[in-house]
């Protein structure tokens, strides 16, 4: 039986050509890119997981070899994200809901064939994930009370409840020391409360 090939395995072969090695790859991983992206943006998906897997193949973030493979993945979406988040606060015509996503697809040939390669559907959501409890009426609810956070703070409370994920690798993904990130976890809790009308149950 044949034993499965790491992560950083697949990655130095993707790099050297082997594009079976970036399909595999990207159907491990792309879910996770793309729950996170979307509990951001509703446009350009298909752009920004695309760039997120662009920037790994051409090594434009350094991986630390502490970290795992998804932990660097993410790093990179953030980086990705914070990027298209600050470019729509410039320029609000230029990037609109109704935008194409296949218009803007990153001129990099790889990660292109490997999306369109893919037989495995896009997660529709973080939010829609089968961890995340509740109907959809909570989940809308919880969206609203999100969206009024800052950028940070919603961050660290998709990728520490919904993705479950530990202070340490949270703070290698955004890129701050574990103790400030757990003030700023607390304190994203807190402004997640505020953020919820008194009447309503905390949706956490």
């Amino acid at each position: 039986m044949l034993r499965a090939r790491s992560d950083r395995q697949l990655l130095d072969l993707w790099r050297g050509g082997d594009l079976t090695a970036g399909e595999e790859l990207f159907d491990r991983y792309y879910g996770l890119v793309y729950r996170f992206v979307s509990s951001e943006v509703e446009s350009n998906l298909a752009a920004l997981v695309q760039e997120t897997f662009t920037a790994c193949l051409e090594g434009r973030q350094p991986m630390d070899p502490d970290r795992s493979f998804p932990v660097h993945l993410l790093a990179i979406a953030y980086r990705t994200l914070e990027a298209h988040l600050q470019e729509a606060a410039r320029d609000r015509d230029r990037i609109t809901g109704d935008e194409s996503t296949e218009t803007n697809l990153p001129k990099t040939a790889e990660p292109v064939d490997i999306l369109e390669s893919s037989t495995i559907e896009m997660p529709e959501s973080n939010l829609a994930a089968p961890r995340q409890p509740g109907d959809q009426r909570e989940q809308r609810r919880l969206r609203r009370a999100l969206r009024r956070l800052p950028f940070t703070e919603r961050v660290l409370i998709a990728l520490h409840e919904f993705e479950r994920l530990s202070e340490d690798d949270i703070a290698g993904i955004v890129g701050m020391p574990v103790t400030e990130l757990a003030h700023r976890l607390s304190r994203a809790r807190a402004l997640l409360d505020e953020a919820v009308p008194s009447t309503e149950p905390r949706p956490l």
